[in-house]
């Protein structure tokens, strides 16, 4: 949701009482109520933004701006990375601990740790956007974290990943905001020409196939190589999670199929059987 969805939101929920009243359903009364109360209060947030915004220009160590701003930002908008350096500077202690255990995290099980932070932080949030955010930002730990992690620590991340896939991890989500994504994967030659380097373990193959053998924090350093260089107005970042399950189901052009361009998948995807054990050129039908 934009800004303005959020005040229209609350105007027509107003509207929708009277009516829900008159139809003396209470189920639909109470949703309604529920709504209502969580979208009061995101209203109220949006309303100390501009002037939280103005603040941190003038003061930006600011913690009351420092806190309603990184919230918007990792809650509203799901830009973790442009959000939690706000929310260590922020007037919220738990916030601020949960931020430290993961700009800390280094080993599986610190992150599985910080994921924790995240999760037992949702289970008190009443208001259910910001409850989904917390819990998407710490499966995304928990699954980092889960291939290196051992017995009892492995045992509950795996606990919650199930857990949260029985309640429906799944949820609608709405993109406000166009994007612009790459049509293939980053290539060994791009990765070579910003960082200097090849890590990947298929270099046989050629510099248009996609770099590989890199982790998450080899990304982020990537992404800030790019965004350094003044040649471009664009900025660069790792998609969300709707945002890739968009691109990869196709877009708006990929309607009626079953993966994104295609229902079959040897026509749009490397794998075991059609891959030769190595990655390759995109030259997929698409």
């Amino acid at each position: 949701m934009t800004d303005f969805d959020y005040i229209s939101a609350s105007t027509l929920l107003k509207d929708c009482k009277p009516l829900v009243t008159k139809a003396k359903d209470k189920t639909l009364s109470d949703k309604i109520a529920d709504k209502t109360k969580e979208v009061t209060a995101l209203v109220v947030e949006l309303k100390k933004l501009e002037p939280s915004i103005d603040k941190l220009r003038k003061s930006p160590d600011d913690p009351e701006a420092n806190l309603v701003v990184g919230r918007h930002e990792c809650f509203v908008k799901g830009d973790w990375d442009k959000g939690l350096p706000m929310l260590a500077k922020s007037s919220d202690e738990i916030l601020k601990s949960a931020v430290k255990l993961e700009s800390e995290a280094v080993e599986p099980e610190q992150i599985a740790k910080a994921a924790d932070a995240w999760w037992d932080m949702a289970e008190k949030e009443n208001a259910s956007v910001v409850k989904v955010a917390l819990k998407i930002h710490a499966l995304g730990l928990y699954e980092k974290a889960l291939p290196d992690l051992t017995d009892a620590t492995k045992t509950a991340a795996e606990k919650r990943i199930a857990q949260a896939e029985a309640s429906g991890r799944q949820h609608k989500v709405t993109l406000t905001k166009d994007f612009f994504i790459g049509v293939f994967e980053v290539t060994q030659g791009q990765w070579d020409k910003v960082m200097k380097s090849n890590p990947s373990n298929f270099k046989d193959v050629g510099k248009s196939a996609p770099v590989e053998n890199v982790s998450w924090n080899n990304c982020q350093a990537f992404m800030k190589e790019l965004n350094g260089k003044k040649s471009s107005n664009l900025v660069f970042r790792l998609p969300t999670e709707a945002e890739w399950e968009y691109v990869c189901r196709g877009g708006q052009n990929s309607s009626g199929f079953e993966f994104g361009g295609s229902s079959t998948h040897e026509e749009v995807a490397w794998f075991k059987d059609n891959s030769g054990g190595k990655t390759n050129l995109d030259t997929m039908k698409y």
